[in-house]
């Protein structure tokens, strides 16, 4: 992920269709390891997040390059949206 400022942090990838499980967290699984219990999250949506929760949902309908933004302006209560990426 890259740093923007401000607490947010995000980056842009093809996401094959299909449904897919993500969690934001650290190559080692250590703090941050941020997920939602049950949750699930679709293109234009957010959620927020909560430390050592499981892994978050999303479903594509299409191939396409989507952008995750992690706003932790908030440490309390950071979020994740998931929006289609300007080409």
């Amino acid at each position: 992920m890259v740093y923007e400022g401000a607490g947010i942090y995000s980056i842009s990838f093809e996401v094959p269709a299909g449904t897919h499980e993500f969690k934001v967290a650290e190559a080692n699984w250590s703090s941050p390891n941020l997920g939602s219990n049950g949750g699930s999250i679709n293109v234009g949506e957010s959620l927020t997040l909560q430390q050592g929760a499981g892994n978050i949902l999303l479903s594509v309908s299409q191939s396409q390059t989507l952008r995750f933004v992690v706003d932790a302006s908030d440490t309390g209560a950071p979020v994740v949206g998931v929006e289609a990426a300007l080409e």
